[in-house]
């Protein structure tokens, strides 16, 4: 990743919309922040890749002590003057001087070299207990440099003594956002817990599994009932009477 790769052309151009200052990114982070107050309740953040510090701005405005940091020149020249104390250029993988309550990288990692990544998260690991992360699953945008799945990711904390905690729904930054935090469980417990959850995904799918066969069946009673082969047959009757035909003939049937 290299700060001249993040100028103007990717923030107009490879965001989706383009980035900014606008309504459809001052709403967004905003519902990122409220999210982090409500359900996480940190009194220090770190937002590692911070852009326009738009997240900084929103969670300072909720009484949270935020900062950010970002590679590209470009983005920290258009943070307001009143945020740029509290933002600065760094990579994610560059060595953090501070330690946080809660780090947060939404769509980052996937710009660096695999190795690099891991550094990064090695770094957020080292300086803070309390991880919220969004990497897109999806086939690689431009200017991502590796295409490494979730599981990867939860390997890679969990390596460091992080775990998924399952009772924080990050479903309003990305379907796939998710909170891992440094365990203070002892492994029996963490596999107990991520047994549970198991076990509740399954029992959901089955019951959408159960709901589906029985639409299913009860599609397949109606479309073999007397009324509906009648009905199929009135349409068809009604589409063949309305037919152009062939030296004026009225068709059968």
């Amino acid at each position: 990743m290299e700060e001249r790769d993040f100028g103007e052309e990717y923030f107009q151009h490879n965001c989706g919309r383009p980035y900014g200052r606008n309504p459809f990114f001052l709403e967004f982070f905003g519902k990122v922040a409220d999210l982090i107050v409500s359900d996480i309740r940190p009194r220090r953040v770190l937002d590692a890749g911070c852009a326009m510090g738009l997240l900084v701005e929103a969670l300072r405005t909720r009484g949270v002590e935020a900062y950010g940091l970002d590679i590209s020149s470009f983005a920290l020249a258009r943070v307001p003057d009143a945020l740029q104390p509290f933002c600065w250029r760094a990579s994610v993988a560059d060595e953090l001087a501070e330690s946080y309550d809660l780090i947060v990288c939404i769509e980052v990692l996937p710009h660096l070299e695999l190795a690099d990544a891991e550094l990064a998260v090695a770094n957020f690991c080292r300086h803070s207990d309390d991880v919220l992360l969004s990497v897109t699953p999806y086939p690689p945008a431009p200017l991502h440099a590796n295409i490494a799945p979730p599981e990867h990711w939860a390997g890679v904390f969990a390596g460091h003594g992080f775990f998924r905690d399952f009772n924080f729904d990050g479903g309003s930054i990305t379907r796939w956002a998710v909170r891992y935090r440094k365990s203070l469980y002892a492994l029996p417990t963490l596999v107990s817990q991520y047994e549970q959850r198991t076990l509740a995904l399954r029992s959901e799918r089955d019951d959408e599994r159960a709901q589906r066969l029985a639409a299913e069946e009860q599609l397949r009673q109606v479309e073999q009932s007397g009324f509906w082969r009648a009905r199929s047959r009135w349409h068809r009757l009604k589409r063949l009477w309305r037919a152009p035909v062939a030296g004026g003939r009225v068709p059968h049937a």
